[in-house]
């Protein structure tokens, strides 16, 4: 079967972030539940990290630096089985995941977001462990 648990579900989550110095230093959280239909085991996950917030008065309005963990772990279900070219994979697997996450950001004087981000699986149980690269751009809907 294809890899993925297939279910759909609602996600009730609450995160923070506290600033800390006048130098942009500061600290952010998330943790939160999924919890899916189709007998998906409920999942909880969870991220932490230090960030550092630059100011500008030129082209770049800010910079952003971000450095995190974070952490997602099914509450219940079996592990994958099988071999190499005949593996058995369902629904309720149960998926660990540890990684760290870090990511740039950079808004400029029109109020456009350049950010790019990075997460490495450091270890895991029944999912892949590798490294997840991203690139994005928002755009604002008014002019600053």
């Amino acid at each position: 079967s294809d890899l993925g648990h297939g279910g759909s579900g609602f996600e009730p989550s609450i995160g923070f972030t506290k600033k800390i110095s006048r130098c942009g230093f500061g600290f952010y959280g998330e943790a939160g539940l999924r919890v899916r239909d189709h007998s998906v085991p409920v999942t909880f996950f969870a991220s932490a990290g230090a960030s550092q917030g630059f100011q500008f008065s030129g082209w770049a309005r800010s910079l952003t630096m971000n450095f995190g963990y974070n952490h997602l772990q099914d509450l219940s279900g079996p592990d994958v089985t099988g071999t190499l070219t005949d593996v058995t994979y369902s629904r309720r697997v149960k998926e660990v995941v540890r990684a760290v996450e870090g990511s740039v950001s950079l808004i400029d004087h029109d109020g456009w977001k350049y950010e790019y981000r990075m997460e490495l699986a450091l270890d895991g149980r029944n999912a892949l462990i590798n490294t997840l690269y991203g690139l994005a751009i928002s755009v604002p809907l008014e002019k600053h």
